[in-house]
């Protein structure tokens, strides 16, 4: 799923290689780009997809190596990672959150390297992980044509001053993809549709994915929907 080289079974390094996994899965499955553009590919000995277009894998690729750089310092108290989708510009208002809640991992511990025990079971959880993000998906409401997302993660306030946010848009098949922003977001405190409990074992604490939607998307299809019948049925607002 990655450009980048292999890297011993660290627990970050297998974190990040689920949260590649399921970067990839969002933005197929949620259409948030051509389908085209993605290759079906394997992975935790399930289907999954893969984007095949260069530009956006370095994106991710990059995104990913600055979301480790910083969950291996101990200073940036990372709690979350998100993936937020928004509607189309001009008013890109938050759609849906995806959410994998690190809260509970044991930051200090990100650098052990996993035995074949602990790296096999860890993985067996991430295939359900997946699983359940792309059955998510196919079941969530279709997004509205040209919808952008965003990258970021939560963590101590003082993040975003320590390290520069890129700010870059890159555009394909008519759709956006925002570069990754620092800083903290609201996510960990609002209630959302859990997922998957990921347990790393031996101490090593665990992870949460869930799903949000916000009441704006459900007043979009309302909205929608309404419209459709006034189409179908002028008669429908009288």
């Amino acid at each position: 799923m990655s450009s980048q080289p292999a890297q011993p079974p660290t627990l970050l390094n297998t974190f990040t290689t689920f949260l590649t996994v399921t970067l990839h899965s969002i933005l197929y499955h949620r259409q948030l780009y051509d389908p085209s553009l993605f290759l079906a590919a394997k992975k935790y000995n399930i289907p999954v997809r893969q984007c095949r277009h260069p530009e956006l894998c370095n994106w991710i690729d990059d995104c990913i190596a600055q979301i480790a750089e910083l969950m291996a310092d101990p200073t940036a108290g990372v709690d979350a990672v998100n993936v937020v989708v928004f509607s189309p510009p001009p008013e890109e208002k938050p759609l849906e959150r995806f959410v994998v809640d690190v809260g509970g991992l044991l930051k200090g511990e990100l650098g052990k390297e996993l035995r074949e025990e602990e790296r096999k079971e860890v993985e067996n959880q991430f295939r359900a992980a997946v699983g359940k993000v792309c059955v998510a998906c196919e079941r969530m409401g279709e997004l509205p044509e040209g919808c952008t997302f965003t990258v970021a993660v939560d963590a101590r306030e003082d993040l975003e001053e320590r390290i520069p946010r890129k700010a870059r848009r890159l555009e394909k098949e008519g759709r956006a993809a925002i570069a990754p922003s620092q800083g903290r977001t609201t996510s960990s405190s609002q209630k959302g549709r859990e997922l998957q409990t990921v347990q790393f074992g031996d101490g090593l604490g665990s992870m949460v994915v869930s799903i949000q939607e916000s009441k704006r998307k459900q007043i979009y299809y309302a909205t929608t929907q309404l419209e459709t019948q006034v189409e179908e049925d002028p008669d429908v607002t009288a």
